[in-house]
C-alpha cells in the first residue's frame, strides 16, 4: 500500500469517528425532550408498557424528528 493510499484511508476513519462523536453527543442533548415527552402525565398506561418494546425516545433520536415537524 502506497503512503498517500494509507493517508486517504486514515482520514476517512478519523472523519468517521468525529461524525460518530457528534452524532453521539446530538443523541444525548436530546434526550431530555423525547424522554420528558414519554414521562407525560396524559398518556395512557397501554403507552407506558409497550415503551420497553417500541422503544419510541430511541426512534425518535434516530430519525431526527423534532418539534413542529409533520410525520
Amino acid at each position: 500500500m502506497n503512503s498517500t493510499a494509507f493517508k486517504h484511508r486514515t482520514s476517512i476513519r478519523a472523519v468517521a469517528i468525529a461524525a460518530t462523536c457528534i452524532l453521539t453527543a446530538v443523541a444525548c442533548s436530546a434526550a431530555d425532550r423525547f424522554d420528558t415527552a414519554l414521562d407525560h402525565q396524559q398518556r395512557s398506561a397501554a403507552d407506558s408498557q409497550r415503551d420497553a418494546l417500541d422503544h419510541p425516545a430511541e426512534l425518535l433520536r434516530l430519525t431526527g424528528i423534532g418539534p413542529g415537524m409533520q410525520v
